[in-house]
């Protein structure tokens, strides 16, 4: 059964190389409805309804990303009055710089989405960093691992679980590298 035609809808937040945005299964995007079908992917025409001349502002526009709870109200809580069973989350790289305030924030963020979506027992799963640089001959401090400490620390709250990807190994990022969740051969 393609894969359009199921009931339940499934939406992933993706936050990739601080690009950031929702998405549900892409394989073959498409606008439905009954027997009809149009395909969203390929080529498409378009046209400039008004062009405006760039102009400098007076003042600096803020960064999206430094201004707290950006994400959070743009892409999180919109969706908290919908029922979910669950949280699967992969991030942290970002924090590798600050493993000591994420040993606080990420327990703190994940008690105060189950108190959003008014149930403190939904399951929260993550994803424990991966081993990102080459085998390095002498052990030497670095904030990945001290993150993905962290990280396993916060199995102390209650339903949380963590999926170890340390050996996807080096090759995060290429075609040879295993994505976490994954099927192995």
């Amino acid at each position: 059964m393609p894969y359009h035609h199921f009931r339940k809808a499934v939406v992933a937040f993706v936050a990739v190389f601080s690009t950031c945005g929702l998405r549900a299964d892409v394989r073959m995007p498409a606008i439905f409805s009954d027997n009809n079908e149009i395909v969203l992917s390929g080529v498409w025409k378009s046209k400039v309804e008004m062009s405006v001349e760039p102009t400098k502002l007076p003042f600096a526009l803020p960064s999206p990303y430094s201004i707290p709870a950006v994400f959070f109200n743009a892409m999180i809580a919109p969706y908290s009055k919908f029922p979910l069973r669950g949280f699967i989350w992969y991030q942290g790289e970002g924090n590798a710089g600050a493993a000591q305030q994420h040993d606080v924030l990420f327990p703190a963020m994940i008690e105060s989405w189950r108190k959003w979506w008014g149930d403190e027992k939904l399951p929260f799963y993550f994803v424990q960093l991966a081993s990102f640089r080459a085998r390095e001959a002498q052990p030497s401090e670095g904030g990945w691992a001290r993150l993905r400490e962290s990280q396993l620390k916060t199995l102390a709250l209650h339903d949380t679980g963590m999926a170890v990807a340390i050996d996807i190994g080096a090759a995060m990022g290429t075609l040879r590298a295993t994505p976490a969740g994954s099927a192995q051969p």
